[in-house]
């Protein structure tokens, strides 16, 4: 094996933990901050939030939430969300009703107060293409194969690095 192509495998493992390290440390700090991403789909939150935007929520208590926070509205089987800006409340504060930046109208139905995730704490741009890539099932069937091809071929070249050392004028040493 030639020193540059493992000098090449050794920085894309390095690369590798790194990524990894600071992936962890990201996802611990949202853990004990009690923030939760979501990634954004849909361009109605422009200019203020773009489509492909991660937004970080927090649980805020609904006395808290006033007109003109964003929130993110989950839905009541828990597997859509969309991220809107408050425009009123009912006379009861038991329905939200809300808006997309972009939009020229309220969103059409108002919708129960228990459905707000949180308020949107920050956003990062563009970190929710990421997301949604890494959550699809063909990015980590593609993950698991590069890593397994990556560990295949270093254990042939190490394999046969070994073989070539172990030979001198073409005779196997003792």
């Amino acid at each position: 094996m030639s020193k540059s192509l493992n000098r090449f495998l050794n920085v894309l493992l390095a690369i590798f933990i790194l990524i990894t390290l600071a992936l962890t440390g990201f996802v611990g700090y949202l853990h004990f901050s009690g923030l939760k991403g979501f990634a954004v789909i849909s361009p109605s939150m422009e200019p203020e939030i773009l489509k492909g935007d991660a937004v970080f929520i927090r649980f805020t208590e609904v006395e808290e939430l006033q007109v003109g926070d964003i929130i993110t509205v989950v839905s009541p089987k828990g597997d859509r969300a969309f991220t809107h800006r408050i425009t009123r409340f009912d006379s009861k504060k038991t329905k939200v009703y809300t808006k997309g930046d972009k939009n020229q109208s309220e969103d059409p139905m108002p919708t129960d107060i228990s459905l707000v995730a949180g308020k949107v704490a920050f956003s990062l741009p563009k970190l929710g293409y990421l997301s949604e890539t890494i959550g699809s099932k063909v990015f980590l069937a593609l993950l698991a194969s590069s890593v397994a091809a990556l560990i295949l071929i270093s254990s042939l070249l190490s394999l046969y690095k070994d073989r070539k050392g172990g030979k001198k004028n073409g005779k196997k040493q003792a």
